[in-house]
């Protein structure tokens, strides 16, 4: 998943696990095509049981939010698997936070 802060670009990324849910990192880069970060760890080991899918963006100028949105997948029973949507933080230097909270409100 790849967004776009205060003219740094972030990607979150996933191992390949398959089903299981694995330990969430991120990059930054000053561009979409320039030399990125090494990856480093956001979350706890499991990222909060989900795999990254996108970023979502809400609102507008210094009021805007992002919201880290991801699969809970269920292997046994895929129909019982979920998004889970999460806030992302930011430092003044701008390293992101995941923090778990059971219920979202934008």
């Amino acid at each position: 998943a790849v967004m776009k802060r205060c003219g740094i670009y972030y990607m979150f990324s996933s191992f390949c696990t398959g089903w299981a849910p694995n330990q969430c990192r991120y990059a930054t880069a000053d561009r979409i095509s320039g030399r990125w970060s090494m990856l480093t760890d956001i979350g706890d080991h499991t990222t909060f049981h989900t795999q990254p899918a996108f970023i979502l963006p809400v609102g507008e100028g210094t009021d805007k939010k992002y919201y880290y949105v991801a699969d809970r997948w269920d292997g046994d029973n895929y129909d019982n698997s979920r998004y889970v949507i999460l806030p992302i933080s930011f430092t003044e230097d701008g390293i992101p936070s995941l923090q778990y909270t059971d219920t979202f409100q934008p």
